[in-house]
């Protein structure tokens, strides 16, 4: 079982992922999708051997949502996220509620 953390930062146009790999099975990939929105904006690979810390960099192209999923072995483990997520406005109550 693959256990880990990590923290999201902005810094300028851009945001700093920090993780940090405490244990996994083997050796692997991470696999790093940065999506703007609903929309892959990005992608890094980082190749891990050993428990250990581990940073990447990505774009911005404003201040909206973003969010950065990690993999392992095409398994999500983790989820970090900047901005604030356009939601739908919420429902209409029926009449006389």
């Amino acid at each position: 079982r693959s256990s880990g953390t990590g923290t999201l930062e902005t810094i300028g146009r851009g945001a700093v992922v920090k993780l940090m790999v405490r244990r996994f099975a083997e050796p692997a990939y991470l696999e790093l999708r940065w999506y703007k929105g609903d929309q892959l904006f990005q992608e890094r690979s980082i190749w891990v051997e050993r428990p250990g810390t581990f940073e990447a960099q990505f774009e911005r192209l404003d201040d909206g949502y973003y969010r950065l999923i990690v993999l392992l072995q095409n398994s999500p483990i983790l989820q970090l996220e900047v901005g604030t997520p356009l939601l739908p406005p919420p429902p209409t109550p029926p009449p006389g509620f």
